[in-house]
């Protein structure tokens, strides 16, 4: 089954710029591709809508064909190991697991709404209650009033 495009495409030449930009490291005494600068600098190079910066990055470490090993901002610049290059398999793999996952918080979040509601209406419930209660206790006050009154006017 052929992936969706653009979103693997993009991801491929993602990964292709950043391989481009790296440089063979030694991290504990393993060599290893390196990818030291601006990730979000890189990729707008690419002319891909930043829309897709996110879910492109998520999916590149996701399924280990990148690891961030130091996240950038402003003057500070990122450091991503490169693995390998991602392909259609490992990017089915994502897009179902993201699917399935993004149904799972759609289902969290209908229940918590559920919940909300419950919540809602006892407490409206309970508003009510107490107005109830608090109507009735001025009703058998005024009651016992009227008694005490006409006890002593007896």
């Amino acid at each position: 089954m052929a992936p969706p495009k653009p979103l693997y495409e993009y991801a491929e030449q993602f990964y292709e710029a950043l391989l481009a930009n790296a440089e063979q490291t030694l991290i504990n005494n393993v060599e290893v591709k390196t990818f030291e600068g601006k990730l979000v600098e890189l990729f707008s190079t690419l002319h891909i809508s930043s829309s897709y910066y996110t879910p492109i990055t998520r999916y590149l470490q996701d399924s280990g064909c990148m690891t961030v090993v130091k996240r950038g901002a402003r003057s500070v610049l990122s450091v991503v190991v490169l693995h390998h290059k991602p392909d259609s398999e490992t990017y089915n793999n994502f897009v179902t697991a993201f699917g399935s996952e993004k149904k799972e918080k759609k289902e969290e979040v209908s229940l918590l709404l559920r919940r909300l509601a419950a919540v809602e209406q006892a407490t409206t419930d309970l508003a009510f209650l107490k107005n109830t209660s608090i109507d009735f206790e001025n009703r058998i006050s005024t009651i016992e009033q009227q008694m005490k009154d006409k006890e002593r006017d007896v």
